[in-house]
């Protein structure tokens, strides 16, 4: 696991970053993809942060 960020925009940046790897072939196990992801899933304005993603995406989200 390497070091996050601590500026939430840029743990963002970092999640967005994994999605994208992942999209292209990478590993979604990655410990720090799981730790951002939970992170943004149980965060106080997490309704209209899951408000803005595809339903497709949302699902698979919530299934991990």
């Amino acid at each position: 696991m390497t070091d996050l960020p601590h500026d939430p925009a840029e743990r963002a940046l970092a999640l967005q970053e994994m999605l994208v790897n992942h999209a292209t072939g990478g590993s979604e196990s990655d410990p720090n993809y799981q730790k951002l992801r939970g992170e943004f899933m149980t965060r106080a304005d997490s309704t209209s942060f899951t408000q803005r993603l595809p339903s497709i995406l949302l699902e698979r989200w919530r299934r991990f």
